[in-house]
């Protein structure tokens, strides 16, 4: 692998002097089953670039990293901007091998009609919806309505901000795919990162049947 620099996504910002070496996770080789990927966060600004497209290539090729190796995380409110533009890049996007996710879902206006058209391969809560489980039956409820649209669309469900065993509990009692948050780890640098993809702490059981945490 090689490295993705700052300035590579952040478009239209200029170049910040700051680089992410992409070898400690070793993407896509047999210690790890070819299952990481890395998760990029866009802004509207990014996502509208009209070099989006060449600069993702770019980038993946200088850190000499597989497409299926890349999901690119917009909210709501960016999908819905445009939706005619956006279903045109994403299908790009889907066409190049990105995997696709919708962020921080539940915080900002979608419509259902046009989330249906959007070739997203994941839907992640908002942690404001999980902070609450499992006592808040508002919260509870919207976290199973949630599962279940993201069932019917065929999405899987990662829940964002999970810190205690009783949310894990009630997110693998009701479906949800994956999990993030502070139950599991925080933040760390890329040694301490890798040294946690290869332990034993990832064979935790699944949330459900052949699903994982990250």
């Amino acid at each position: 692998c090689g490295r993705i620099h700052d300035c590579d996504f952040l478009l239209g910002v200029g170049p910040v002097g700051k680089e992410y070496d992409v070898d400690p996770f070793n993407l896509g080789g047999d210690s790890l089953d070819g299952t990481i990927r890395v998760s990029i966060n866009l802004s509207s600004l990014q996502f509208q670039h009209h070099d989006l497209l060449e600069t993702i290539q770019s980038a993946l090729a200088t850190a000499h990293m597989g497409p299926q190796y890349l999901e690119i995380e917009l909210t709501e409110n960016i999908l819905m901007k445009d939706v005619e533009s956006t279903v045109k890049t994403l299908r790009e996007l889907k066409t190049m091998g990105v995997h696709l996710a919708i962020d921080d879902f539940g915080t900002g206006y979608s419509s259902l009609s046009y989330l249906k058209q959007f070739p997203l391969d994941t839907l992640k809560i908002d942690r404001s919806f999980i902070t609450g489980l499992p006592a808040n039956a508002e919260d509870a409820a919207i976290v199973c309505a949630i599962i279940a649209l993201a069932e019917s669309l065929k999405l899987r469900v990662i829940a964002e901000g999970v810190e205690t065993e009783a949310q894990l509990a009630f997110l693998r009692g009701h479906g949800c795919h994956e999990i993030q948050g502070y139950l599991f780890s925080k933040p760390l640098p890329p040694d301490e990162m890798t040294q946690l993809l290869h332990s034993d702490y990832l064979r935790i059981e699944s949330l459900c049947t052949g699903a994982s945490t990250r």
